[in-house]
């Protein structure tokens, strides 16, 4: 799973922490593992102690061959500092082999430039509406599965966990062209 580009967006509550967990079982075993956890839910995966995002990411930049998972990833990309370093990090992750997660909680709220540095996308329901999305990524592969993802928001075959959210997702290969 190595120099890999994966963004996940969805709203709270739809099943990406869920996801990601089930990514981080089929990594090799081998393969480090660093995890920007906010929220602490990966503790099984990543026991280490909280570090702010900046010395976070001043690390995340010397790292190989490992599987990066930044939750909350909004924040790596409010500053001009971060921004550049996050692009950074996505550029180069095929040459220093890593596996970049990076989960969002809307489209709004991913960099309109991140389409050209990604390689897959899963997509859960999120608030955005078609135009959010089609700021962002036009109209294409990734719009066509937003629009078939949330198709299914209120298929009670789909709906899950006490708010009764959809769970249903789609992940495409981007890379190339959204």
């Amino acid at each position: 799973m190595a120099g890999v580009r994966h963004l996940v967006v969805g709203f709270s509550g739809c099943g990406k922490t869920t996801f990601s967990k089930g990514l981080l079982k089929v990594k090799p075993k081998n393969q480090p593992v660093l995890i920007y956890d906010i929220n602490k839910e990966y503790p099984e995966f990543y026991p280490h102690p909280f570090v702010d995002f900046d010395k976070f990411l001043s690390e995340a930049v010397e790292y190989r061959h490992t599987y990066m998972l930044f939750e909350e990833a909004t924040i790596f990309f409010d500053s001009h500092q971060t921004a550049e370093e996050m692009k950074n990090l996505l550029v180069r992750a095929r040459h220093t082999e890593n596996y970049i997660q990076l989960n969002f909680h809307s489209f709004s709220s991913i960099p309109k430039y991140i389409k050209n540095l990604i390689d897959y996308i899963t997509i859960f329901n999120t608030g955005d509406s078609e135009k959010d999305v089609i700021d962002k990524f036009g109209k294409g592969k990734i719009f066509d599965a937003f629009l078939e993802v949330r198709k299914h928001k209120n298929d009670p075959e789909y709906l899950k966990g006490a708010n009764k959210v959809s769970i249903y997702h789609k992940t495409i290969f981007v890379y190339g062209g959204a």
